[in-house]
């Protein structure tokens, strides 16, 4: 394991881009530590560990900023979080907008019926990290 120094930054937002340029974003609340295995990169805190093929990433950076990423968008569709509301906006009629735990459970589903705005409730969640799945974007929270 390669360890790398200069990017233990203190950050608040991961943003992984992959070799078909999608991205997925990982909000983290601690200091992470970047290693490069020979086949991965891995960045962990004292309570992540976020592996990916260093063959499937285009490029990966910290945002920094006191609130994290607020918006993400892409091809029209855009993901932003409200207190515990995931509001997505621009998604085409039948898509959907999925709601998953870490562990790979899928907590809510909804999908587009064209409005101007789709909104999935995080009110009845527990706390903890999760990820959402709009048209081709994946986005991952937190909830407090």
């Amino acid at each position: 394991m390669i360890l790398c120094p200069c990017c233990n930054v203190n950050a608040q937002t991961l943003v992984i881009i992959q070799q078909d340029n999608s991205k997925v974003y990982y909000d983290l609340d601690e200091e992470p530590l970047t290693t490069f295995t020979p086949d991965d990169l891995v960045i962990k805190t004292q309570s992540t560990t976020i592996s990916y093929p260093l063959n499937s990433i285009k490029q990966f950076v910290y945002e920094k900023g006191a609130t994290g990423v607020e918006e993400v968008s892409r091809d029209g569709v855009c993901i932003s979080q409200k207190d515990d509301q995931i509001i997505v906006t621009g998604l085409p009629i039948g898509k959907s907008v999925s709601l998953y735990s870490t562990d790979g459970y899928q907590k809510a589903k909804l999908v587009s019926d064209g409005s101007q705005r789709t909104i999935l409730s995080l009110s009845q969640l527990p706390s903890g990290v999760y990820i959402v799945k709009a048209d081709n974007i994946t986005y991952k929270t937190t909830k407090r």
